[in-house]
């Protein structure tokens, strides 16, 4: 499961999103890494901030979970982690929802994200039984 982990993190690092505002295209990883600077200068007035750290503390506690020893605690770590890179994802879809070729972008490139988000949840689910 750790492995299927670590290609969620990959894939959900690697999904393309325009910005409206015509700045041009981004990958996820770059938001996160821009947005720590944003919290604490207080300024989370842009959409995509604010997306950016949903997605980094989704990475964050899916990073944290590999240290986690407790099956039941590990699991409610990973399905929070999964379920804030999911929210992320999706926002980006949909403020991006007015432009064809802006919401077609994160959708064909998050395709492979939420086939590996679905496998670790069957593989959590695999283990519980």
């Amino acid at each position: 499961m750790k492995n299927s982990i670590i290609i969620v993190l990959i894939l959900h690092s690697l999904i393309l999103f325009g910005i409206p505002s015509g700045h041009g295209f981004g990958v996820m990883i770059l938001l996160d890494i821009l947005c720590v600077p944003m919290i604490f200068q207080n300024d989370l007035e842009e959409f995509f901030i604010v997306a950016g750290i949903i997605s980094l503390t989704g990475k964050l506690l899916l990073i944290i979970s590999f240290f986690v020893k407790d099956l039941n605690t590990k699991n409610s770590i990973v399905v929070i982690g999964l379920i804030a890179l999911l929210i992320s994802f999706l926002l980006i879809v949909i403020e991006n929802r007015n432009d064809t070729m802006l919401t077609l972008l994160p959708l064909i490139f998050g395709v492979p994200f939420l086939l590996y988000l679905g496998r670790v949840l069957y593989l959590m689910n695999k283990k519980l039984v």
